[in-house]
């Protein structure tokens, strides 16, 4: 082998473990990321409804009379057995430490709401628990 080979295959090699050194030590969350971990369960069943999908979500409570807006969501598409784990992942520069964040979440098939959280997971600024425990109700 040439030396200039040898060379650019140490090259190569260092490169590549510095690159796995680094994917190792990482959780894949970047530096702008923020994660709302916490698990839904239901008191009716032991398992979701067939097809049925969850949605998770992060929102900011807005003024008098507007609807909270949506920060972030999840949807975890047949979720089978409750409870369900979850790990929402949300942009850190959305958030304002005065305003208040709450967590809702739903299952929904066919576009029709089965389940819903029966009251509101406060989350974020403040303390709140973590990881949050959400308990869902049939929709009305």
């Amino acid at each position: 082998m040439r030396p200039i080979l040898r060379a650019e295959s140490l090259c190569l090699w260092l490169c590549v473990m510095a690159l796995l050194w680094g994917c190792a030590g990482s959780s894949g969350i970047t530096e702008y990321e923020g994660v709302v971990r916490g698990t839904v369960n239901y008191l009716r069943s032991a398992r979701l409804p067939e097809g049925a999908d969850l949605v998770v979500q992060l929102r900011e409570l807005a003024g008098p009379g507007e609807p909270p807006r949506l920060i972030a969501e999840q949807i975890i598409e047949s979720p089978g057995r409750v409870p369900v784990s979850f790990e929402l992942r949300y942009d850190r520069r959305k958030i304002d430490s005065t305003r208040r964040y709450l967590l809702a979440a739903l299952v929904l098939r066919d576009e029709r709401t089965l389940l819903m959280s029966g009251s509101a997971y406060p989350v974020l600024t403040g303390r709140y628990p973590d990881p949050v425990k959400v308990l869902l109700q049939p929709s009305r």
